[in-house]
């Protein structure tokens, strides 16, 4: 038989379809997602309708009904609970995709770019509309499986960009990286994918420029900075020593740096603001802070709220690199809000009289 959940729910037996109902279409959907480790009647009652009150009764017709359409394929209930027999010459369409995938990262392993974009491509032909596109999205774990396939899909078509990067195909991927980062403007991984192909076809303060700009969308969007490995890959973009690997997320971390032995730790800050005027007293108010509020043993925390328009940013980056010689183990991080919150007793404040 054939089993397909990567679109439609589709059962096959033969040349001839299954045909399933609406119900049972949610309960076969959930038996295969749990395949041979089983799943509780519970999940399944919440994975059909939602709940599990009253619905013991309807579970065991449910299945009943399964049965006679699929004999021999679903036992009764054991300690692990209900589950779907898929024997070895049916085709189920994750796990081949699945199988694929793994396939390709050994492939990858060993250096096989090119075979690995061929299973990376197998694997993601087996997939046509969003999974289980006919299946009801009412339930909530249902959905929650529906997006854990749609992540799994996502991590596959990632690999095959860099794989395919990694056998030379920097111009072809500009456009297909492009169309994704549309979707996902955000993403590490496919920024730092589009960086480095737009490097490699020789576009380097393109990527540059591009870096800037993403940098940019995370203030605003997050008030984050972009991470440590797209710092360095535009530290090497800008340096023109890009190497020909790609960045992994099996890259060994960075040395621990002995900060007791007389290092210090590195601020990574954004650069200083060269145009910075006013806050005098709320700079000197801050550094009088740290100055005065550590002990022994204890480390003395600044928690700055401000609203839109305070320039809390700009001038927290000001203290930073002008005063911060004289703290220099201390670091710097953001909250946005979006509204004021008053600091907690024991925090910093800005003096009285200054702009809320």
């Amino acid at each position: 038989m054939r089993f397909a959940i990567l679109g439609r729910l589709q059962v096959e037996r033969g040349d001839e379809s299954v045909e399933i109902t609406r119900t049972r279409r949610s309960l076969l959907a959930a038996l295969l997602l749990a395949a041979s480790d089983g799943i509780a009647a519970e999940t399944l009652m919440q994975a059909v309708w939602g709940d599990t009150h009253g619905r013991e009764n309807s579970l065991k017709t449910a299945l009943s009904q399964l049965r006679q359409l699929l004999p021999g394929r679903i036992p009764s209930a054991r300690n692990h609970g209900y589950r779907i027999v898929l024997r070895p010459e049916d085709s189920f369409d994750l796990t081949e995709f699945r199988r694929l995938v793994e396939e390709a990262r050994i492939q990858i392993s060993t250096g096989d770019q090119h075979a690995a974009v061929a299973s990376l491509r197998r694997a993601l032909d087996l997939w046509g509309d969003p999974p289980l596109a006919d299946v009801p999205e009412d339930p909530l774990r249902l959905a929650t499986w529906r997006q854990e396939l749609l992540w799994e899909r996502k991590v596959a078509q990632q690999d095959l960009l860099k794989a395919r990067l990694n056998t030379g195909e920097h111009h072809k991927l500009l456009g297909d990286l492009r169309r994704e980062l549309a979707d996902d403007p955000l993403s590490e991984i496919l920024n730092a994918l589009l960086m480095t192909a737009l490097y490699r076809a020789g576009y380097r303060v393109e990527a540059l420029r591009h870096y800037d700009t993403l940098a940019t969308l995370l203030a605003q969007d997050t008030g984050a900075d972009p991470g440590s490995k797209l710092r360095r890959l535009r530290d090497e973009i800008a340096a023109d020593t890009l190497g020909p690997r790609i960045l992994d997320d099996d890259e060994p971390a960075a040395p621990t740096i002995a900060w007791g032995a007389g290092g210090l730790p590195p601020a990574q800050l954004p650069p200083a603001v060269s145009d910075f005027t006013g806050r005098a007293a709320e700079v000197e108010e801050l550094s009088r802070y740290l100055h005065t509020a550590g002990e022994p043993g204890r480390v003395p925390i600044a928690s700055i709220s401000a609203p839109r328009g305070w320039a809390s940013r700009r001038w927290r980056i000001r203290w930073r690199t002008c005063c911060g010689r004289t703290h220099p183990r201390c670091s710097s991080s953001r909250d946005r809000r979006g509204r004021w919150r008053p600091a907690g007793a024991g925090l910093w404040q800005p003096p009285s009289g200054s702009r809320p």
